[in-house]
């Protein structure tokens, strides 16, 4: 097999639409001396390949290259998206605030169907404490409601009066363990 490779140029190794693209990035390599990127090659068995090139020019002006298969990296890369957009799109048709915070009551993220339902608009209180914007009471309520969540892992329901526009509106929180000192 190593016989084999070495007798093989670009062009055997090359998907047959990739061909100019990757000798633009070989063309690279000699003028820059390395490189790191990712292209396509051809599996063996024909089929393209998605690979991490690291690629050094010699003394010689001979090419030192490895390759590595990215495929699974794609794949995962791939998953990621879709469930991004996944949890995006059920978000988006979720009408509640949803918050996250720390277990301090620090507010790291915020999402809002309906905005005229906020204290102050998000880039006001992102990263800043609760107790910077709510009422104390509502706040430490919160705020204990968020450490026995983290330690229990289990949802917490916590309910409170805030007064918005003038108006007396009622809330129900329920607060989910998210990730390490972080709440839903």
């Amino acid at each position: 097999a190593q016989e084999q490779l070495l007798r093989m140029n670009l062009n055997d190794i090359a998907p047959c639409a990739n061909v100019a693209e990757n000798e633009a990035v070989f063309q690279k390599l000699f003028a820059h001396g390395v490189l790191r990127c990712e292209m396509w090659l051809k599996h063996r068995e024909g089929y393209p390949v998605p690979v991490e090139l690291n690629g050094a020019l010699l003394p010689d002006r001979s090419l030192f290259c490895s390759f590595r298969d990215i495929s699974e990296r794609r794949r995962a890369e791939m998953a990621l998206r879709e469930s991004e957009a996944n949890n995006q799109a059920l978000i988006s048709a979720i009408p509640d605030l949803i918050f996250v915070c720390t277990q301090d009551g620090e507010y790291l993220a915020c999402h809002a169907s309906d905005p005229a339902l906020l204290v102050a608009p998000p880039e006001f209180f992102l990263h800043r404490k609760l107790h910077d914007l709510l009422p104390n009471d509502v706040a430490d309520l919160l705020v204990n409601a968020f450490s026995v969540a983290l330690l229990s892992k289990k949802v917490q329901t916590v309910y409170y009066t805030l007064s918005l526009s003038g108006r007396q509106v009622c809330f129900e929180a329920r607060i989910a363990f998210l990730m390490g000192n972080r709440v839903l």
